[in-house]
């Protein structure tokens, strides 16, 4: 099964005069319509702040509009960290996702990884 990932960033696009097609202010290209006609799966990248909640209502909508029957699910990267130093997360983050997740009746993904481990891995 084809996974996609979607964001709602056409309007702006159009508005900056770059290339790209939009419907309902979602950015598509040929293939991603395409995989969306084959009702392929959708995961929808949600931080818990303001843009990605419009953008994951702008995903939701288009889809529910051109009757996408598959599978969806919102992802979250929570970097928290133990060490304040690193601690980059809004305290409501999460439960902004959650609760966003309960409305859309969507799975919501949390994927963790602290700052100070990706600092670590970085080297800086």
């Amino acid at each position: 099964m084809a996974t996609l990932a979607a964001c709602g960033v056409g309007a702006k696009l159009v508005q900056l005069g770059l290339p790209g097609r939009t419907d309902r202010g979602v950015e598509l290209d040929d293939v991603i319509r395409a995989l969306i006609a084959e009702n392929a799966a959708v995961a929808i990248a949600v931080s818990g702040g303001k843009d990605s909640i419009a953008a994951a209502l702008a995903v939701i909508a288009y889809l529910d509009a051109v009757g996408h029957t598959g599978p969806r699910i919102l992802i979250h990267s929570d970097l928290g960290d133990p060490d304040p130093r690193f601690d980059v997360e809004w305290a409501d983050s999460l439960p902004t996702c959650e609760r966003l997740a309960k409305r859309l009746g969507l799975e919501l993904l949390v994927d963790s990884i602290s700052r100070s481990t990706i600092v670590r891995k970085s080297g800086a």
